[in-house]
């Protein structure tokens, strides 16, 4: 299915769904981005990720079950937001770049279907808050060889950038852990060209910055002392601020220029992208819907 054909597939399911939920803009969000994702992914990927789960729900997506919920109780908990925020961001970071067209899109479906869905994820909201920014995206296969094996490239205004994408999993913020990451991705990136790195951490790390920026900042200058080879290294995080019955969705960006980098870039600040603020599925589609519903007035 071409892209306008999904496009105009899309519109009259909407008008079905806005029906069949009565209009509630939660329910007709999710219903939308959990549609696309079935397209692009397949029934059987939609089922272990998306369709809520009474056994072994998806690590990262959190759709289990009320059953599974109850069965597996937290304080303050906020696991259906988490799981909602997430089906809503990745449907709208898919649909960025498959408008866009960014290329290598079959590239990032065979990694969904093939690995865990939190590197996907991440990986796939960077490339679509690139394309968001004005870039021209590649999503590379793995080469296994040095200096060819990152994510993505990057072009805007003839320049082309290598990023890689990377998370580190719970455990204890060092100084020592976070250089070490930094030394094995350097090895990925050509040294021919700018780069960036992002790094998805932990919630817990960026809730006190007090305490870790002062780490990340040793790390990271005593990494450029010795290394040009990143322009820009982003931390990411998103957490679930708990209000009242429910919770608040955010996510954080923060950026770490180098002052000497080997390949300098006009515009380095575009790459302290704003995670799932790409433009909106559900609003596009709106507005497609109202077009074509005026041309044939």
């Amino acid at each position: 299915m071409g892209m306008s054909d999904l496009v105009a597939f899309l519109c009259d399911e909407l008008t079905r769904v806005e029906r069949q939920t009565k209009g509630i803009p939660q329910l007709v969000e999710h219903g939308m981005a959990s549609m696309l994702l079935c397209l692009f992914f397949g029934y059987e990927w939609y089922e272990q990720k998306v369709k809520f789960r009474a056994e072994d729900p998806d690590e990262w997506m959190l759709n289990g079950s009320d059953v599974w919920l109850a069965a597996h109780p937290v304080d303050n908990d906020v696991r259906r937001i988490i799981y909602t925020h997430r089906v809503i961001r990745l449907a709208n970071a898919l649909f960025v770049l498959m408008r866009a067209p960014a290329k290598g899109l079959e590239v990032l479906k065979e990694r969904f279907l093939a690995r865990s869905t939190k590197s996907c994820f991440i990986e796939a909201e960077i490339a679509s808050s690139l394309v968001f920014n004005g870039f021209q995206v590649e999503i590379l296969k793995e080469h296994g060889k040095k200096g060819e094996d990152f994510d993505l490239l990057a072009t805007k205004d003839g320049a082309t950038i290598s990023v890689e994408v990377t998370s580190k999993l719970d455990g204890a913020l060092t100084v020592k852990r976070i250089k070490n990451t930094l030394q094995a991705k350097r090895r990925q990136v050509s040294p021919d060209r700018p780069a960036v790195l992002y790094i998805h951490v932990p919630a817990d790390w960026m809730r006190l910055e007090l305490e870790s920026m002062p780490v990340f900042d040793e790390a990271f200058q005593k990494f450029m002392s010795s290394s040009r080879r990143f322009n820009v290294i982003v931390l990411a995080s998103e957490a679930v601020v708990p209000y009242l019955n429910g919770g608040i969705p955010t996510t954080l960006t923060r950026a770490c220029f180098n002052n000497r980098p080997r390949h300098p870039l006009e515009h380095p600040g575009l790459f302290q992208v704003q995670l799932g603020k790409t433009a909106s599925f559900l609003e596009r589609l709106r507005s497609t819907r109202a077009a074509t519903a005026k041309r044939r007035s």
